[in-house]
């Protein structure tokens, strides 16, 4: 059995990886009113942001910036004040591909209630980012968590 080894980076590789990561730090720190168009600018023109965990198993896409932009108005509706905590931003291989790790939290407005209540959640999510600018977002977390925000009781047991 032979065992091929990765080449080692050069330095313009590794700084490549380095602004892209900076990027993707950017945008996981956004907080506040302005986070939309913040967010907006780190994507590319055709930018792409797919969220993997839905009631449908359906991967929801929304590409490019216009429908970027809203698709974030209609959920800054929902989500007030939505933020990250305990981020970690893990570097793969490939000086365009990060996978973070990060816990997400804010206050849900349910339409159906007055009162918005508190939601968190676990998530991953995976960017490709080129040249400095997100190409692709995909984002994992607990659908069950996103029900129980809507007041939609999780079973017992899955299986």
């Amino acid at each position: 059995m032979s065992v091929s080894l990765a080449a080692c980076p050069n330095a313009e590789t590794l700084a490549l990886q380095e602004r892209n990561r900076k990027t993707v730090e950017e945008y996981m720190a956004l907080k506040g009113p302005d986070r939309i168009e913040e967010r907006l600018g780190l994507f590319a023109d055709d930018g792409m942001r797919e969220i993997c965990s839905t009631r449908s198993c359906l991967p929801e896409r929304t590409v490019g910036k216009k429908a970027l932009r809203e698709k974030m108005l209609r959920l800054q509706k929902k989500w007030a004040d939505f933020g990250y905590s305990d981020v970690t931003i893990y570097r793969t291989p490939e000086p365009e591909r990060f996978i973070v790790e990060c816990d997400g939290h804010g206050l849900m407005k349910n339409p159906m209630f007055t009162d918005p209540h508190e939601y968190e959640n676990h998530f991953f999510i995976l960017f490709v980012v080129v040249d400095g600018r997100i190409k692709l977002m995909k984002e994992f977390m607990n659908p069950m968590k996103l029900d129980q925000a809507f007041w939609n009781p999780a079973p017992d047991r899955v299986m």
